[in-house]
């Protein structure tokens, strides 16, 4: 009896949408490198799969598809990797942005801060001046 196994070869897609997901979501703030990155997905997925058959799952090999079953492994392993790859560099890009942010806000805040202390000191000051120029004129007036 000749076992075919055609829901396994639907099963290489299955990862497929929650990569180009991912992809969107981390070119989300960039529409161009939105765009260039999904396209680009996109045409090597074409690419590879229209030979991808041919290669490594001939009907020479049937039923049991040897090189396919090598080739599949050695890419779900290039996957993992590669998938490892991708959550290290967005966790870096995140913590960039988090850390730029909060430095951002901190300069705020010193500005800020700076500025009213300056304007308490102006304000001091021309308090002062003020009563010694009064207390400077009510000397002058006695």
């Amino acid at each position: 009896m000749d076992r075919s196994y055609p829901d396994l070869a639907g099963a290489s897609y299955a990862g497929q949408a929650t990569t180009f997901a991912w992809a969107n979501q981390i070119c989300a703030d960039d529409d161009q490198e939105r765009a260039v990155v999904l396209a680009s997905m996109n045409m090597w997925n074409n690419a590879v799969n229209a030979w991808w058959s041919i290669v490594f799952y001939p009907a020479t090999d049937a039923p049991k598809f040897r090189k396919g079953m090598i080739a599949m492994i050695c890419v779900a392993l290039a996957t993992l990797g590669i998938t490892w790859l991708v959550y290290a560099l967005e966790r870096r890009e995140w913590r960039r942005m988090r850390d730029a942010r909060f430095l951002r806000e901190e300069k705020e805040q010193d500005a800020q801060s700076d500025t009213r202390s300056r304007g308490e000191a102006g304000s001091v000051n021309s308090r002062s001046r003020s009563r010694s120029r009064h207390r400077g004129s009510v000397g002058d007036a006695k």
